[in-house]
């Protein structure tokens, strides 16, 4: 009589195959995620423009601080990047002071009427002298994107037709 051969069991290079592959994609996996984890923390970094600038200079509004002298004040409601140049040369604006702002560091960003008020609160107590009689203040607030990186400052500028040397000088 004739009898039907016992399964055999499944050959150990094979299984050893299988946990080598699984391995490898574990360790992909982990790869991608230390890289897409690394990205962000690069882009987060903000590094501040020199106060001084011999030229003129692109920035980020979160790359400013206080001293710097902007070429010019963009329209948009959204600042995406200004021109920060050598405050003995003419230009429209200076920013006078920054203000951190408080809020969720789980993302949850206030009102942007609310973060305004806050700096605008702060540039009615600068007081510049020498200012020009037609300057005025405005107060700029981080963007939505902006708040997301971990930008928590807002900023005071003095602003005018022209201004020429630094008003905080």
């Amino acid at each position: 009589m004739l009898t039907a051969p016992s399964p055999l069991p499944p050959r150990p290079a094979a299984r050893r195959h299988r946990g080598q592959l699984w391995g490898a994609l574990a360790c992909g996996l982990v790869f991608v995620v230390l890289v897409v984890v690394a990205v962000v923390l690069l882009l987060a970094h903000v590094d501040p423009v020199p106060r001084a600038v011999q030229a003129p200079t692109p920035a980020r509004p979160d790359q400013l601080v206080a001293g710097h002298c902007l070429k010019a004040l963009p329209d948009a409601d959204e600042i995406g990047a200004v021109v920060v140049v050598p405050c003995k040369s003419g230009h429209r604006a200076e920013v006078v002071a920054t203000v951190e702002l408080a809020g969720d560091d789980g993302g949850a960003r206030p009102p942007s009427e609310d973060l305004a008020a806050t700096v605008e609160q702060t540039c009615a107590r600068v007081a510049v002298l020498g200012a020009p009689p037609d300057a005025r203040y405005v107060a700029w607030v981080p963007s939505a994107d902006s708040w997301l990186r971990g930008d928590r400052r807002g900023l005071c500028l003095l602003t005018a037709p022209t201004l020429v040397g630094s008003v905080l000088s």
